[in-house]
């Protein structure tokens, strides 16, 4: 069986919950729980394009705030000599520096941490013209395979969208899941990440979840530094510690005297993404199998782990990227991001990951360079080969 030739990328999220010394948010894989009453009130993120330049931030404090914040955030935060990280980025700069000196002493901060998923971002603007419009290649697309039995979804990660065409995701996902199992009797399922490099885990999950997980189960958890997040279907839908994606509080006021901004939770675009009704998916217990890769990262992961556990579900390829942790985002007065990876995830067993994720088969890929797909097809034989598919796909022949 060969795969469809199309290429797929990314995208991320955010969401949030207050404490007493940074009234902090926790982002992640771009979604934040905020921690958590019972109003909320859903609000929009300053993007860096749309925050404000100031040229007076004092950018002494503002490297202080950035290592302050990875201190306080850092999933292995015990685990650093944060007085001699602070003394070194500290020391490097000049008596009134400017942008340029702050974000390599920052660099420099995160470079002691010796972790891939935490980083900082400069500036970036956004060119008046430049186009919302998503691009087929960054939105899922599938096929029928084995006569019709089996469906076959490419999922490219969420980061290429832009704001306008984070909604077009889960809407693609559902109508391609609908449109597959009209046009033949679906016994089987494959999920191809093997070029999903994260973004939006509950963008690309909602329309998956009838299929990730039973109504009221955990399919995956987030463990760090005062972080427990539990995330289950609930209802059909995406809950994270019980609430609802749309009873998320998202608001949180920015801490005084600092030069980050605590961004709100979700913005409404990703709201309206996230809460798309999913596909009914006529047999939610199919066997399922995921294609992985060394392209498959973050949110991507966290798609293939949320599957883990899961009844007849297996894993092909080779092994991923290795930045399967939840991480939170800063939004700096100047349009500068800061990422921090602060929480650890769990599989429905309770099986925690660190770094890359080994496949269940490891197959090796050659496609595009080969004319056969041998992951594919390893996947595909064994989806076939199980006796729950044999049985459906003998009755609807």
């Amino acid at each position: 069986m060969n795969r469809p030739r199309n290429n797929m990328h990314r995208r991320q999220r955010l969401w949030a919950r207050e404490t007493a010394v940074f009234a902090t948010t926790i982002l992640v894989l771009g979604v934040a729980l905020a921690g958590c009453s019972k109003g909320v009130n859903v609000g929009s993120v300053p993007s860096p394009s749309s925050t404000s330049v100031h040229a007076d931030i004092d950018y002494t404090i503002y490297v202080d705030d950035a290592i302050r914040l990875l201190e306080s955030e850092f999933w292995r935060t015990t685990d650093i000599d944060w007085q001699a990280v602070r003394e070194m980025s500290l020391s490097r700069l000049s008596e009134h520096p400017r942008s340029g000196e702050a974000y390599l002493s920052i660099d420099m901060a995160i470079e002691k941490l010796d972790d891939g998923h935490t980083r900082f971002r400069r500036p970036v603007s956004t060119s008046p013209g430049e186009s919302s419009a998503a691009s087929l290649t960054d939105l899922p697309m599938g096929s029928l395979l084995d006569s019709g039995s089996l469906g076959y979804l490419t999922l490219p990660g969420t980061t290429q969208l832009s704001r306008v065409a984070t909604p077009s995701y889960p809407s693609q996902l559902a109508d391609l899941v609908r449109g597959l199992e009209e046009s033949g009797e679906i016994c089987g399922w494959v999920l191809d990440l093997r070029t999903n490099e994260g973004g939006s885990l509950p963008i690309m999950a909602q329309g998956l979840s009838k299929l990730l997980a039973e109504d009221g189960e955990t399919f995956i958890g987030y463990v760090g530094n005062e972080i427990e997040l539990q995330w289950s279907v609930e209802n059909g839908g995406l809950a994270i510690n019980g609430l609802s994606l749309d009873e998320i509080a998202t608001t949180v006021p920015p801490p005084a005297g600092t030069t980050y901004v605590v961004p709100t939770t979700l913005e409404p675009e990703v709201v309206e993404a996230a809460l798309t009704e999913p596909a009914g998916v006529k047999s939610p217990h199919a066997p399922v199998a995921l294609l992985v890769g060394n392209q498959t990262a973050s949110a991507g992961e966290a798609l293939a782990i949320s599957f883990s556990g899961r009844q007849d579900t297996r894993t092909f390829g080779s092994r991923t990227r290795g930045l399967p942790t939840g991480v939170r985002l800063f939004q700096f007065a100047d349009g500068g991001s800061l990422q921090v990876a602060n929480s650890v995830p769990h599989d429905r067993n309770g099986i925690a990951y660190i770094g890359p994720i080994e496949p269940d088969e490891r197959v090796v890929d050659l496609f595009p360079f080969d004319d056969v797909d041998e992951v594919l097809d390893e996947a595909a034989k064994w989806v076939v080969s199980l006796g729950t598919y044999e049985s459906c796909a003998a009755v609807s022949r």
